[in-house]
């Protein structure tokens, strides 16, 4: 299958644009894009990769990201700038311009990534529904609809002019604007869906009106989002393949514990139903990762349950005075007594290894 994908990270906005620096929306897109290009992951080739954070990711760990730095493909009209975050206006043109030449080119699939800030508007009226924006690089409080991407009239654009599978990641807040804004001006007609049998997957990062958070809380690097996201597409599979909803699943189960105490819980839809999208088939990528538990004196010979993740698991484990490390699949999970007592719970997300001690 042959796919295309067109990726934005925005951690660094302009000073006058009111947005607080982000912490983990470039690295974010940068696991993406190191899925994206894997052969056993989205398949896409360099050339047909469209990809601009600001600012320029850390490849160090991404070989494949890493050389595809080396000469980043050039967007329509204008050539990625990873010293600043690209305009509203530059994602607006460019990923009309690559939705159509990806149908001219056969391909089969696009994949669209959007990290950074976000807002949903407040119409001025009850005859528009609020629409959920990327913000782009050129936003200003006074000119607020002009750095706007709107996702909802851009996806409606994609089943348009785009390839027959369309999939949508979006990492970014849905919260309402603080005052009123009125829908952005994008440079698409305002189509109904027009019907060609496209399968289309959204995913958003939270449910509107709501925040995206990232994390850890104390030193933010990732966002949940995407974190639960990439890992999944990287390492969750069910009889050997991911689908839309498996990964609804996985996200959506994880990332509960993830962002606690605050609250969270993703968007996905997936039409038209049944659902039926496919986003990974074959052997995971990667080794994996491994719970690491310690014990407590007080647990010592003591006999405690793993249970949880997406295989629903009851492994018994008995207190040893050494740290036990367990081979586990990304997911959330618990320690019981064995008499069913909830000693702990934890997601277990990777890369590398989960500590808990009891």
């Amino acid at each position: 299958m042959a796919a295309w994908a067109f990726i934005v990270g925005i951690n660094d906005y302009p000073t006058d644009s009111g947005m607080e620096k982000l912490h983990g929306a470039v690295a974010d897109a940068g696991e993406f894009a190191e899925w994206a290009l894997h052969p056993d992951g989205g398949n896409v080739q360099p050339n047909d990769l469209y990809f601009w954070t600001c600012p320029s990711p850390t490849t160090a760990h991404l070989q494949r990201l890493h050389q595809f730095m080396l000469t980043p493909k050039k967007w329509p009209m204008v050539a990625p700038d990873f010293g600043r975050p690209p305009t509203a206006s530059e994602i607006n043109m460019a990923i009309g311009l690559v939705a159509t030449a990806a149908l001219a080119a056969g391909a089969s699939r696009l994949y669209v990534f959007l990290a950074g800030h976000g807002l949903q508007t407040r119409p001025e009226s009850y005859l528009e529904d609020p629409q959920t924006c990327f913000v782009g690089g050129n936003y200003h409080p006074t000119t607020r609809t002009a750095g706007l991407v709107p996702c909802d009239d851009m996806m409606r654009m994609l089943k348009a002019q785009g390839p027959p599978e369309l999939v949508l990641f979006l990492d970014a807040c849905r919260s309402d604007a603080s005052i009123k804004v009125s829908r952005p001006a994008g440079l698409w007609d305002r189509i109904a869906d027009p019907g060609h049998h496209q399968r289309c997957g959204i995913a958003r990062s939270a449910q509107p009106q709501a925040v995206a958070y990232e994390v850890p809380h104390d030193a933010p690097s990732r966002g949940a989002f995407s974190k639960l996201l990439v890992n999944g597409l990287r390492e969750h599979r069910k009889g050997g393949r991911l689908t839309f909803r498996d990964l609804d699943d996985y996200v959506s189960g994880g990332i509960v514990d993830l962002v606690r105490p605050a609250s969270q819980y993703p968007d996905f839809n997936e039409q038209p139903r049944p659902w039926q999208l496919v986003l990974a088939s074959g052997p995971v990528i990667g080794a994996g990762s491994n719970l690491v538990v310690t014990f407590s004196q007080a647990t010592f010979g003591v006999g405690i349950m793993l249970v949880g993740g997406p295989a629903n698991i009851r492994m018994p484990l008995t207190g040893t005075l050494q740290p036990q490390s367990i081979p586990l699949v990304p997911g959330v999970y618990a320690l019981e007594t064995a008499a069913g007592q909830e000693l702990k719970a934890f997601p277990h997300v990777g890369p590398g290894d989960t500590h808990v001690s009891i």
